[in-house]
């Protein structure tokens, strides 16, 4: 994604920049989630999901949903392993220690 400059019509037009998504709109939304995949570092760890509210994770609550994370969808949500349906909200945590991938 670039950032584009304008050329200043008056002074107060000076130094405006916006950004400019005509890459992403002409190749589509596919190479960006798959650059975004291919640099995920937790793919395959294991995760916890804390409800969004959670403050500190370390707090007496049980996590909403615990596992080996197998897959992000294009949508950005995540199949975690035992778990039925794709996970689209709350916080993300690694679980250090368990099944981690080298």
């Amino acid at each position: 994604m670039a950032i584009k400059s304008y050329k200043p019509t008056s002074p107060g037009r000076r130094f405006v920049t916006s950004t400019d998504f005509s890459e992403l709109s002409k190749d589509g939304p596919e190479p960006v989630y798959d650059q975004y995949r291919q640099h995920s570092v937790v793919l395959g760890q294991t995760v916890a999901i804390w409800p969004d509210d959670a403050a500190d994770p370390s707090d007496s609550r049980l996590p909403l949903h615990q596992g080996k994370l197998l897959e992000i969808r294009p949508d950005l949500s995540l199949l975690i392993e035992g778990v039925a349906q794709p996970v689209t909200e709350g916080r993300l945590t690694v679980i250090f220690g368990q099944n981690r991938n080298p």
